[in-house]
């Protein structure tokens, strides 16, 4: 069996006229397997599920890379955000050994990998079985250490490892340790921790801060990383399918009293049924059209039959399926919608973005989701709407213990608490961290930018 994996443009491929091959998307490539359905009236592509396209088609490529019919070597970067990574065990092993060479050197020693030397070594290590020796001769050339207060999936950690990188500071997040291994770190992972300017003020090597999810703003000021020369890069396409499931849940506990039934059964009073809203035909509304936004409304439309409308003034429209139907003012979305999710994000500028004006548009039988970040909504307002009775029920994924402000919510029986937890499941996390891997291999291997580099204004490059 032969095949020939080619890649093309993904600005060609869902809206394109003509059999374009269907693929896998990731950044600007397009693994070609297979065909798209086109639609023989118009010649375009199908709508429907193309995350369910990809999926076959990285089911293709794994046949034809089992078979052993393709040359490896055209296989440069393989998609492994759309699906679950453990269904494809062969391109995640081929994405991480075919890499890109590095290009010039970083730090002394780094001059003998150029290019050839590094196909030769390449070639060596796979048809002699020398790579572990390999990999302890290029950490002493290289020596970068990583600082990890919470570390990523194992499986990661032990990529990172694997390629020479120096993992110090495991598990240790005390002020004195951050600030001990920030001084020597040449990277740091952060997940859970703030880097404040005077820890950024001590790390003389740091050359990468990456965030573990997308939510940078909640780890670093990126104008004080800017300034000293530090990239800030975070990880999109790790757990937006995650906590789009988690939006979906939130939703269905919400408008099926589900958690209340839950508590209230267990008491002596107990609880009758109550009247619930039929999500079939109902109108979600969403505030950005983001990934986790996107995803979100894929469920809900193609598995509720709901009605989808959003706000989002920054949206390319050729990113926008063909079921949404986008409104002009945020407004439109709180005064129409049955169930407005909220995916906006975090910036400091939007601060109580989300206010008493807002509630107010809203229908009494209508429930209010959000899975973004606190700081966008005002915690009184909402408050206030529920004990009301100006809605219908809301729910937050936001750990209160990090912003008490809100602690409040939790004493009403129509609103819904999870601690910051949607993000988090054995997918999220492995695809999360092998982001992180690439991005901090592309940086400090490669000697390139980050792909997701998120603090270019300001930038001034270290000396």
């Amino acid at each position: 069996m032969a095949a020939e994996l080619n890649i093309i443009s993904t600005s060609a491929a869902p809206a394109a006229k003509g059999p374009y091959s269907q693929g896998a998307v990731h950044g600007d490539y397009v693994f070609v397997a297979g065909q798209l359905p086109l639609d023989p009236a118009t010649g375009e592509v199908v709508p429907g599920d193309f995350q369910d396209h990809v999926r076959q088609a990285l089911r293709n490529v794994e046949a034809v890379l089992k078979a052993g019919g393709s040359d490896l070597e055209h296989v440069v970067r393989v998609n492994v955000y759309l699906t679950d990574p453990a269904q494809f065990p062969l391109l995640n092993e081929v994405y991480s050994t075919v890499m890109t060479p590095p290009s010039r050197p970083e730090r002394p020693g780094r001059w003998l990998w150029g290019p050839t030397m590094w196909r030769l070594t390449r070639w060596a290590w796979s048809s002699t079985g020398i790579e572990p020796l390999f990999h302890i001769w290029r950490k002493e050339l290289m020596g970068y250490k990583i600082y990890a207060p919470k570390p990523m999936a194992d499986e990661a950690m032990q990529m990172l490892k694997d390629k020479g990188f120096e993992i110090i500071g495991e598990w240790e997040d005390s002020p004195e340790a951050m600030k001990k291994y920030m001084a020597q770190a040449d990277v740091a992972i952060a997940r859970v921790h703030f880097f404040s300017d005077e820890l950024l003020a001590v790390a003389e090597h740091l050359k990468l801060l990456q965030v573990h999810g997308v939510g940078y703003q909640d780890h670093v000021v990126c104008q004080d990383a800017a300034k000293r020369g530090i990239y800030v890069a975070y990880s999109p396409y790790g757990n937006h399918e995650t906590v789009a499931e988690g939006a979906v849940g939130l939703t269905i506990a919400l408008t099926k009293h589900i958690c209340e039934y839950n508590t209230k059964v267990r008491t002596p009073e107990g609880i009758k049924a109550k009247m619930a809203i039929e999500l079939g035909g109902a109108t979600v509304g969403v505030l950005g059209l983001g990934n986790i936004a996107r995803s979100y409304v894929h469920k809900m439309h193609y598995g509720m039959d709901c009605h989808i409308i959003a706000y989002d003034p920054f949206i390319d429209p050729a990113l926008v399926p063909p079921f949404i139907r986008t409104v002009d003012t945020m407004e439109e979305v709180f005064a129409q919608a049955d169930i407005v999710s909220l995916h906006i994000p975090g910036e400091r500028y939007n601060k109580d973005i989300i206010n008493q004006k807002h509630f107010r548009l809203m229908k009494p039988t209508a429930y209010f989701i959000n899975t973004a970040r606190d700081i966008l909504v005002n915690n009184d307002d909402l408050y206030d709407a529920l004990k009301n009775g100006l809605i219908a029920g809301a729910a937050a994924d936001v750990n209160y213990e990090e912003f008490p402000e809100g602690k409040k919510l939790l004493e009403l029986e129509n609103f819904i608490n999870t601690p910051h937890a949607m993000a988090f499941s054995d997918a999220s996390l492995l695809r999360s961290g092998l982001n992180c891997v690439r991005e901090i291999c592309q940086v400090m291997l490669d000697g390139k930018e980050p792909k997701y580099w998120v603090n270019q204004k300001g930038f001034v490059p270290k000396k």
